[in-house]
């Protein structure tokens, strides 16, 4: 349910829990993101679809993506706007599908106005590939980088930065991966991410309050 804070702002429910009825993988749990709609007294999304990642490569065992960070705008509640930090323009990112054993490539650029990484949350993944503010100074303004490893468990995921944290992610930089096994059962699936948002009078977020 959304909530109103009196004086601190609108705290408008928006799309992270990782929910999936995924068969034959584990969950990874994690901060997360947002539907495209809310109402300041009931949760009314007007889609809970993720928008998807095109693959790029026609081999059926390399998933070749691109990903971009840059500033784009989001309606969290009807008839406002929100300045926010989007992957691809939406939040949350794209999601990303793929199967144990394949090549994941993902081609990055930051268009936002500081450095950062994508940390791929729950995946294993050589120090190189981790995005960790730890293992790099993060990618510039401006700059690209690709990520290329190979993928060795299957679950449901999240990608986000490592750098100044909590105030990219909750500007909107997070999204979704999916590792199928390779007996994993097809199934209905619906995977969501949910998160909240403080918003103040002008509808910005209030991220100095984490």
């Amino acid at each position: 349910m959304a909530s109103c804070h009196a004086g601190a702002g609108i705290r408008a429910v928006t799309s992270l829990a990782l929910l999936a009825a995924c068969a034959g993988g584990s969950m990874d749990h994690g901060h997360g993101a947002s539907t495209p709609q809310v109402d300041a007294g009931s949760f009314r999304p007007a889609s809970v679809a993720l928008p998807k990642a095109t693959d790029q490569n026609p081999d059926p065992q390399i998933v070749e993506v691109s990903l971009e960070a840059k500033p784009a705008t989001a309606s969290y509640l009807p008839g406002r706007s929100t300045a926010v930090w989007s992957y691809n323009g939406s939040v949350p990112g794209p999601l990303i599908e793929a199967k144990v054993g394949d090549r994941l490539i993902v081609h990055f650029k930051n268009s936002l106005p500081e450095a950062t990484t994508i940390h791929w949350h729950g995946l294993r993944v050589p120090a190189a590939m981790d995005g960790g503010g730890m293992m790099n100074d993060g990618i510039a303004p401006g700059a690209s980088f690709t990520y290329d490893f190979t993928l060795p468990d299957a679950g449901l995921f999240w990608y986000h930065p490592h750098l100044n944290t909590d105030v990219q992610l909750e500007k909107g930089l997070y999204g979704a991966i999916v590792v199928r096994g390779s007996d994993t059962v097809a199934a209905p699936e619906r995977i969501l991410l949910l998160d909240d948002v403080l918003l103040d009078a002008r509808s910005e977020e209030h991220t100095s309050e984490l």
